[in-house]
């Protein structure tokens, strides 16, 4: 993990919890910065589904909810995420990747692997 995502990560310490969330355990998360005033927070969990919140960074305490939930979810747990600007890849452990467009918030690809 690069020190500028590290130091992304080090935001959330102050800026309050993430709700709405997932039914089990968050397995893995990918953060990235949206403008000089907001992060992106996804994470990926054993329920099988990803969600998208964008945090405002001035705000400590703050509570925020899912800006986008992605469907359709994969048909086993989440393992990995990968983000690229507007893109981001999803690992699972129903052996495929999915490419979505957080533009669109649609999967736009699926590699399966069996």
């Amino acid at each position: 993990m690069s020190i500028c995502h590290l130091e992304l990560l080090r935001r959330f310490e102050k800026a309050g919890q993430l709700i709405g969330g997932h039914q089990a355990a968050v397995m893995c998360l990918a953060v990235g910065g949206i403008s000089q005033s907001e992060d992106r927070v996804i994470t990926g969990s054993k329920d099988h589904y990803i969600k998208v919140f964008d945090v405002p960074r001035a705000l400590e305490g703050y509570l925020t909810q899912p800006t986008i939930n992605l469907d359709p979810p994969h048909y086993d747990g989440v393992q990995s995420l990968a983000l690229s600007s507007n893109t981001l890849f999803s690992g699972s452990r129903d052996f495929s990747i999915k490419k979505w467009d957080l533009h669109r918030k649609e999967c736009v690809h699926v590699n399966t692997s069996l």
